[in-house]
Formats: structure tokens, C-alpha cells, sequence
């Protein structure tokens, strides 16, 4: 088992958790600044699947509270998509990245559809 973050690098990842119990993100949010600084490891997905051998994935489901904008960012290391058969993508920042996401996704082979069952979802399929 591993505990970290997912992240675009290997290394640290910094954040403020919200007030509330359920307010975690990785973007440092602009909310209360009493509210503690968590330091955490992060390991790329590629760091992810290396470490336990995985060459093929059948699902993804990504509910990372922001980071997911800079996990598919086109600018960034998407390599480990090719071992990726479908994934379930909650965008927690809005119609653009949702719209830029699934350009992204497109663009590597993957069918990518607004998810009915969430406002806020993308489902992408191989092929």
C-alpha cells in the first residue's frame, strides 16, 4: 500500500486543509490561514504503476480535488495513459478544464463523454 498524493512529479505536495473535514486540496486554497499546512509525499502515476509492476490498467477513477487539472495537463508527462483502458475523471474546477480534459484525453486515443451521472464528471474509453 502507499500513502501519497497523487501528482504531475515525484516529491512533496502542499496543502491547506479547509476548516471543514471534507476540504482538502492540493492548490493551496484561499480559505482561513489558521488553518494547517500539510506537507505530504507525491508520486507521479508512471512512479505509481512502476513501483507495482502494473503494465496495463483496466480503470481509473480520479476524484483528486483539483489536481486532475494538472495531472492532464497537455504540457505534462502523459505517458502512462497509453497502459490505461478506461478512466472516470471528476473535474472539480469547472466547464474550461472539463472541456480541455477531454481534447487531452482525445487526443491519446480515447473516446471522452460528459458523465450523466455526475455534473462534473468525464468518462473516457480506449478506442
Amino acid at each position: 500500500m502507499m500513502h501519497a498524493a497523487v501528482a504531475v512529479n515525484d516529491g512533496e505536495a502542499r496543502y491547506r486543509r479547509g476548516c471543514g473535514e471534507d476540504a482538502f486540496s492540493i492548490a493551496l486554497p484561499r480559505g482561513d490561514a489558521n488553518c494547517a499546512e500539510i506537507v505530504v509525499s507525491a508520486v507521479s502515476v508512471d512512479t505509481t504503476l512502476s513501483l507495482n509492476g502494473i503494465r496495463m490498467v483496466d480503470y481509473v477513477k480520479m476524484d483528486i480535488e483539483g489536481e486532475e487539472v494538472r495531472l492532464l495537463d497537455a504540457g505534462t508527462n502523459l505517458d502512462w495513459l497509453r497502459r490505461v483502458r478506461q478512466l472516470g475523471i471528476e473535474v472539480h474546477t469547472g466547464e474550461e478544464d472539463i472541456a480541455r480534459i477531454m481534447t487531452v484525453l482525445t487526443a491519446r486515443g480515447f473516446t471522452a463523454r460528459r458523465d450523466r451521472r455526475h455534473w462534473a464528471a468525464v468518462s473516457a474509453v480506449r478506442g
